[in-house]
């Protein structure tokens, strides 16, 4: 007997949700185009809870469109692996069981699909609820219900195959890699897209993500994880630079992208897991590698990250070069002719003291912080001195904290006569520093002596 082929199929990986599991299947079941044009694949991943009732009480209500599927536990790469060994659909979502679908969106992704022949897949907005009620920071490329041309439009990543419609005959065999438990989706994302350069966006329905407030979700907690810094960077990120050069010759824009959207997290938010040495340094020298592919211009674009991350970044990619490629013109700041920031902006965005009150000047500012960034301070947290002599009182002000990067050491500038300007690694020794440093006495001629040093050497 034939199959019946549906509208389309719906994969839902089932694990640990019995909270959630009914609302997201009656998200599905309330869908617009009619149930009866679903077909929902129910796939149990060894879940411990009793999301297994509520799987067979669906399959006993809708026996001739929802399957159920019962595996031992293996991952939700697995799990959709095997879910899509029984879809019939024209069209796949591959749905994550704690989210929930607007009414009306595979409805439209449907029309927009058999409309556009040009395309394998349509994305939906991604807006939050729970813990927040925003939509994802790529939300910008939502302006309406189009097709983005990625050379036209490299910026616009899309990320989720959860928020994808995509034709059953553009997906690989066996498409998720189950050595990957982030970025598992954008990679399969990418070797379809990768195929025809071009995607649908549907910007009038949403996909709902539920941000928990648990914080329980793979992703929310990934950052603590191991493999966020070892299996992520090697299956994915190298992956996507490899098929990249294979297709094109070159890592194109639109996956630069996507790497530097990646990165851009990893710059910002230091190192969360426990990684023994040997992995922290792999860490660093895959991080230096993935940079080396990205333009000047995709780092300075980032949306998401200040000037700090993205000088850490162009860091990264130059090392010791970089003070040679840096520019200043007009109160601009310029890598390689690449314009990233107003100076003053940057400068009057730190604290750093002058030792002489009122020599403040952004440009002034702006090269020392350079001069230590650059000339002297490699490990440890930066740390410089609000600081003025003669006062009551010394106020250090973490400045900007490498130890993402280059963890351990305490460093010490030496600046001019023996005043030492450091950036140590705990707390008790700044501490220790600056209170020594409040007690030092000096004249007037001597303070400017000082501050007239420290800038020329800076500049």
């Amino acid at each position: 007997m034939k199959k019946k082929e549906y509208k389309i199929s719906v994969i839902i990986p089932v694990y640990n949700v019995e909270k959630y599991l009914e609302e997201t299947i009656e998200s599905v079941v309330n869908q617009t185009i009619g149930f009866d044009n679903i077909q929902m694949i129910l796939v149990n991943d060894g879940s411990p809870d009793n999301s297994e009732e509520i799987c067979l009480k669906y399959k006993e209500k809708y026996p001739d469109n929802v399957v159920y599927v019962k595996q031992e536990n293996a991952g939700v790469s697995s799990a959709r692996n095997n879910g899509l060994k029984h879809a019939t659909g024209k069209y796949v979502n591959f749905f994550d069981s704690d989210d929930i679908w607007d009414k009306n969106a595979y409805e439209k992704a449907i029309k927009f699909l058999d409309s556009n022949l040009s395309v394998d897949l349509v994305a939906f907005r991604l807006k939050f609820f729970e813990k927040s009620t925003d939509y994802h920071a790529l939300d910008y490329k939502f302006t309406r219900d189009g097709i983005v041309d990625v050379n036209e439009e490299p910026s616009s990543i899309v990320l989720h195959v959860n928020t994808a419609v995509i034709r059953r005959e553009a997906i690989p065999v066996d498409p998720f890699d189950s050595r990957l438990r982030i970025c598992e989706d954008t990679k399969v994302l990418y070797q379809i897209i990768l195929n025809k350069l071009k995607y649908g966006i549907i910007s009038s329905s949403n996909y709902n993500y539920r941000k928990r407030e648990d914080q329980s979700s793979a992703i929310q907690g990934s950052k603590t994880k191991v493999y966020w810094y070892t299996d992520t960077i090697e299956y994915a990120h190298k992956y996507l630079i490899k098929l990249s050069m294979e297709k094109f010759g070159k890592v194109i824009p639109y996956v630069q992208y996507f790497i530097m959207y990646e990165l851009q997290w990893r710059i910002k938010g230091g190192i969360k897991a426990a990684l023994t040495l040997e992995q922290k340094e792999m860490y660093r020298t895959n991080l230096r590698y993935l940079m080396s592919y990205i333009d000047d211009t995709v780092i300075a674009e980032q949306r998401n990250i200040g000037i700090y991350e993205k000088l850490e970044a162009y860091f990264l990619k130059y090392d010791k070069n970089l003070s040679k490629k840096i520019s200043i013109k007009d109160n601009l700041f310029y890598v390689n002719n690449v314009l990233v920031d107003e100076v003053g902006k940057i400068a009057n965005s730190i604290e750093i003291f002058e030792m002489k009150a009122g020599a403040s000047k952004a440009q002034d500012v702006f090269q020392l912080f350079m001069y230590m960034v650059f000339k002297g301070v490699k490990q440890g947290k930066l740390v410089a001195s609000k600081h003025s002599i003669g006062s009551k009182y010394a106020r250090a002000t973490l400045v900007k904290s490498f130890e993402t990067f280059f963890p351990g050491l305490s460093i010490e500038l030496k600046t001019h006569e023996d005043y030492n300007l450091q950036a140590p690694a705990t707390r008790e020794e700044r501490e220790k520093f600056f209170n020594a440093s409040k007690a030092k006495k000096t004249t007037d001629e001597a303070k400017k002596k000082r501050t007239s040093s420290l800038f020329k050497s800076a500049s």
